[in-house]
C-alpha cells in the first residue's frame, strides 16, 4: 500500500499543470522552467515507482515525446497534452480501482473471500457489480390504509419496543409503530442488535409485507432511521437488488457499493469520447455510476443504463473493428479464377440460387487481394459443405492448402469422406487429423502437411496444435463455429501467412446478435434447402401417449427406415425425473425385443462413437438411442424418424438442430416431441417448433426464452463485458454505435488507454490481440 501511495502522490503532482497548460493556450509557460521540463522531471520520478510494464511504457513514451514539445505547433502541443493527460488519468484509475476489495473499510480478508465468489476482487469489480433489478420503496403509505398481502413502505415513530416470548418459549422482539393514521407491529424472531437501532420517538422508514398475526404486522421488515445525513440506501427510495450469494446480504452490498462510490468515483476513467456523449446526450461515467446504483428517479436510471449500454457496445465494436482491421491490413493471398464450372462437372446435382450467390461472393473475396473473413449461416441441410468445397477448390487451383476444422470426430470424418470423394479424382490429397493418430502415422501426416504434400487437411481442434505447420495455407474453414472457443478459432485463423477464413454455422443468428457478435465479418446466408429431400412433419405427444409412438416406430422399421431416439441424460438420477439413456434402453428392450438398438453418448471414446454411427448407417442397428451428441453434422439419409424425450427441457435451437438430422434423404420424415411441460416456456418451445421450420424465427424465439449466452454457448461467446445491454432488443442501438465507431476510427488512431479498457472489459480480445 505504501508503494501505491508514493505512486499516487507523484502522479497527482504530474497531473497538476495539465489543466493550466490547456488554459494558457499551450505556451509552455504553465510551470516554472516550462511545462516540458516539469513533465520530463516528474515523469522520470514516476518511472522509479512500482509501475506495471504497460504503465512504464506509457510514461516512457510521454517523456520521450515531451522533449520535442518546444519545437511543435500549437495543434501538435494540444494533441500531446490531451493524449498524455488521458494516459495519466487512466493510470490513476488503475492504481485506485485495482485496489483489492479487502482494503475497503469494513471488508477485510474474510469478507473479501465471500465477495470473490461474486467475482468481486477489487474496487472496479465492486463498482461494476450492477443491480439485476430495482424495487420502488419511494412511495410512503399511511398505516391506516394498509391491507394484508401488500409489500409497502411506511414512515412512523416507534411508540413501544420490547422482548416477548411465544407459547413455545422462543424469544422475539416487537415494536409498535404509529404514524397518526394507525398503528402496526414490527416483529423480529432473530433480533440481535436491532433494538439499539430503533430509538423511541424518531421517524423511521420501514419496508415489508403486511401480515395478520394477532393484528396487522410486518415480520423482519427492512428499516432506516430518518436523519439529515443518512443516504437511505434500503428504504424510502428506488433501491437496487444485486446478484448475491446466501452469506452476503443485499443490505451489505448496498453499503459497500455506496461506500466505494463515495471514495472512488472521482477516479473513474471515462472511455466514451466526449463528442459521442454530447451528441447522444449521455451522462458522464461518474454521474451514470451513481444513478445506476442509487437512482434519484426512473428517468435518470434509464439514462444511466443507456449510457452503460452504449459504453459496452462501443468498446466491443471497437474490438471487432480492430480485429477486422487486422484482417484487412494483412493482405490476403490472391486466389484467382472461378470454380462454378468445376463444381458442375463433379457434383451430381445443381447448386441452389443462394449457393450460387454465396460462391460468387467468395470468389470475389478470394480474388480481391484482401483477406476474406466471412460467416456462412444456413439451415440444417442447406448445403454449406458444398460452398466450403467451392472455396477449397479455388485455394487448390492456386496452389494453396486448405484446412477444415469440425468440432467432433464424427463430423470431421464425414467431411473427410465427402471431400475425398470429390477431390481425390482431381488428383488432390486429402488427409484427416483428429488427435487419435499416434507415433509414425501422426508423424507421416504432419510431415505431409509441412511439406505441402497434403492439399486439404481436415480435423478436429487438433489442427490448432503448435506442431502443425503448413507449407502454404491459403484457406481455413471452421464448421459449426459456435462449438469452438474464441481462442481455438483465432489460433487456426492466424496460422501460416494469414489465410482466408470461412466460418460456418447451422444455428441461424438473429440480426441484432449477428451485428453485435459478428460485426467484424461479412455475412452470407443460404436461404433454400437443396431438392431431393423429404419433408419433415413435427408432432407433439404427451408422455402417457407413448404407445402410439412405439407403434409408429415399428411401422418405420418394417419399411427399412432408421430411427433416432434422443434423451437428455446418460444416467438415471434420483434428483431428476428426466429420461436417461440407462432407463430408456431397458424400456425399449422390453417394447422392441426383436429390433437391434445402438447406444451413443458423449462419454464413449471417439472411436466407439464412430463405430456405432457406422453400424447405424449400415443398418446393423435400426434404432439409435442417443444423447444430443448427434446434434451436429451427422448425415444418415435412411433416418426418417426422430423421437425426443422430455423435449420441453431442450433449447429451441437445439431441438431445431436435432430435427435437422432427419429428412436428409428422399423419404418423408417425422419428428416426434414427447413431453409434459410444466412451465409456460416449455409450452412455448414445443408450440414454436410445431408451427415453424424457419431457423431464423426459431433462433429469435430461443433468444427471447434463453438469452444470447445460452443460445450461442456461454463458454464460446462468454463476453464478460455485457452486463447491461440486451442484445435481442438493441439492434437500433448497435447500428448507431457501429456508425460512431466507424467514424471514430476513420478520424483518429485509437488511444492506448482505450485499448487497455477493451482488454479489461473484454479479456477475450486481449487473447486475440488487437494490435
Amino acid at each position: 500500500m505504501r508503494d501505491s501511495q508514493s505512486l499516487l502522490h507523484t502522479l497527482e503532482i504530474l497531473l497538476k499543470p495539465f489543466p493550466h497548460e490547456k488554459k494558457s493556450g499551450f505556451k509552455n509557460q504553465s510551470c516554472f522552467g516550462g511545462f516540458d521540463k516539469f513533465v520530463r522531471e516528474w515523469g522520470e520520478k514516476l518511472l522509479l515507482c512500482n509501475l506495471k510494464s504497460h504503465q512504464y511504457e506509457w510514461i516512457k513514451k510521454i517523456i520521450d515525446k515531451v522533449s520535442f514539445y518546444s519545437q511543435w505547433s500549437i495543434d501538435e502541443r494540444a494533441e500531446f497534452v490531451q493524449e498524455s493527460e488521458d494516459i495519466l488519468l487512466k493510470l490513476r484509475e488503475e492504481v485506485f480501482l485495482e485496489t483489492p476489495v479487502q482494503y475497503l473499510k469494513g471488508v477485510g480478508p474474510r469478507l473479501a473471500e465471500k465477495l470473490a465468489r461474486l467475482s468481486i476482487l477489487n474496487m472496479r469489480d465492486l463498482l461494476y457489480h450492477f443491480p439485476r433489478k430495482y424495487e420502488d420503496r419511494s412511495q410512503l403509505e399511511n398505516i391506516g390504509s394498509l391491507k394484508k398481502g401488500e409489500t409497502v413502505t411506511i414512515k412512523g415513530k416507534v411508540l413501544l419496543i420490547g422482548e416477548e416470548r411465544t407459547r413455545k418459549g422462543k424469544k422475539l422482539l416487537k415494536a409498535i409503530v404509529g404514524d397518526g393514521t394507525g398503528k402496526i407491529t414490527m416483529i423480529w424472531f432473530s433480533y440481535r442488535g436491532i433494538k439499539k437501532l430503533l430509538p423511541l420517538g424518531k421517524d423511521i422508514v420501514f419496508t415489508g409485507r403486511v401480515e395478520e398475526f394477532s393484528g396487522r404486522c410486518m415480520i423482519h421488515p427492512e428499516f432506516e432511521v430518518v436523519e439529515e445525513n443518512n443516504p437511505h440506501l434500503n428504504v424510502g427510495r428506488v433501491i437496487p437488488l444485486y446478484p448475491s450469494t446466501q452469506d452476503i446480504t443485499q443490505r451489505l452490498l448496498r453499503k459497500l457499493i455506496f461506500q466505494s462510490i463515495e471514495e472512488y468515483i472521482p477516479f473513474l476513467y471515462d472511455p466514451l469520447p466526449e463528442f459521442i456523449r454530447k451528441k447522444h446526450t449521455l451522462p458522464q461515467v461518474s454521474e451514470a455510476m451513481r444513478e445506476i446504483h442509487f437512482p434519484s428517479s426512473y428517468p435518470s436510471l434509464k439514462k444511466a443504463r443507456l449510457r452503460f449500454a452504449w459504453e459496452e457496445m462501443f468498446l466491443f465494436q471497437l474490438g471487432l473493428f480492430l480485429k477486422r482491421g487486422r484482417f484487412e491490413r494483412d493482405r490476403g493471398r490472391v486466389l484467382k479464377g472461378e470454380v462454378r464450372e468445376i463444381l458442375s462437372d463433379i457434383l451430381p446435382f445443381s447448386l441452389t440460387p443462394s449457393q450460387e450467390e454465396v460462391v460468387k461472393e467468395i470468389e470475389k473475396d478470394l480474388n480481391s487481394g484482401k483477406r476474406m473473413y466471412r460467416l456462412l449461416q444456413g439451415e440444417v441441410g442447406s448445403g454449406k459443405t458444398v460452398v466450403a468445397l467451392a472455396a477449397t477448390l479455388l485455394a487448390l487451383k492456386n496452389g494453396a492448402q486448405a484446412a477444415i476444422m469440425a468440432p467432433t470426430l464424427i463430423l470431421s470424418e464425414q467431411h473427410y469422406f465427402n471431400f475425398l470423394r470429390y477431390l481425390s479424382p482431381l488428383g488432390y490429397e486429402v488427409v484427416l487429423l483428429t488427435g487419435k493418430e499416434k507415433g509414425k502415422q501422426k508423424e507421416e501426416i504432419i510431415g505431409k502437411i509441412r511439406e505441402g504434400k497434403a492439399d486439404v487437411v481436415i480435423g478436429t481442434h487438433s489442427l490448432v496444435e503448435e506442431e502443425i505447420k503448413f507449407s502454404s495455407l491459403g484457406l481455413v474453414v471452421i464448421d459449426e463455429q459456435h462449438k469452438f472457443g474464441v481462442m481455438q478459432r483465432s489460433a487456426l485463423s492466424f496460422k501460416d501467412e494469414f489465410p482466408h477464413v470461412l466460418v460456418m454455422s447451422a444455428t441461424p443468428i438473429p440480426r441484432s446478435l449477428a451485428l453485435a457478435l459478428y460485426g467484424d465479418m461479412e455475412i452470407s446466408t443460404l436461404t433454400e434447402v437443396p431438392g431431393g429431400r423429404g419433408e419433415v412433419e413435427t408432432f407433439w405427444i404427451r408422455e402417457e401417449e407413448r404407445e402410439r409412438v412405439y407403434q409408429f416406430m415399428r411401422e418405420e422399421v418394417a419399411q427399412g427406415r432408421l430411427i433416432y431416439y434422443v434423451v437428455p441424460r446418460i444416467e438415471a438420477s434420483g434428483k431428476s425425473e428426466l429420461e436417461s439413456v440407462e432407463e430408456t434402453f431397458h424400456r425399449l428392450r422390453l417394447v422392441f425385443p426383436d429390433i437391434p438398438i445402438g447406444i451413443l453418448h458423449g462419454r464413449l471414446k471417439k472411436e466407439e462413437q464412430k463405430e456405432i454411427m457406422e453400424k447405424f448407417r449400415k443398418k446393423e442397428f435400426h434404432l439409435l438411442l442417443s444423447t444430443t451428441v448427434i446434434e451436429v453434422g451427422v448425415d444418415v439419409p435412411e433416418a426418417t424418424l426422430m423421437v425426443i424425450e422430455d423435449a420441453h427441457n431442450f433449447g429451441l435451437a437445439q431441438l431445431h438442430q436435432l430435427r435437422g438430422r432427419i429428412g436428409r434423404g428422399p423419404y418423408p420424415s417425422y419428428c416426434v416431441l414427447i413431453g409434459n411441460p410444466a412451465t409456460e416456456k416449455g409450452y412455448k418451445r414445443l408450440n414454436t417448433l410445431l408451427e415453424s421450420r424457419d431457423g431464423f424465427l426459431i433462433a429469435e424465439e430461443d433468444l427471447k426464452l434463453r438469452g444470447p449466452g445460452e443460445l450461442l454457448g456461454s463458454k464460446q461467446h462468454g463476453f464478460s463485458g455485457f452486463r447491461i445491454i440486451n442484445l435481442l432488443r438493441s439492434a437500433n442501438l448497435i447500428e448507431k454505435v457501429r456508425k460512431e465507431v466507424r467514424c471514430y476510427l476513420e478520424k483518429r488512431a485509437i488511444p492506448v488507454t482505450l485499448l487497455k479498457v477493451i482488454e479489461e472489459r473484454f479479456p477475450e480480445w486481449k487473447e486475440i490481440s488487437l494490435t
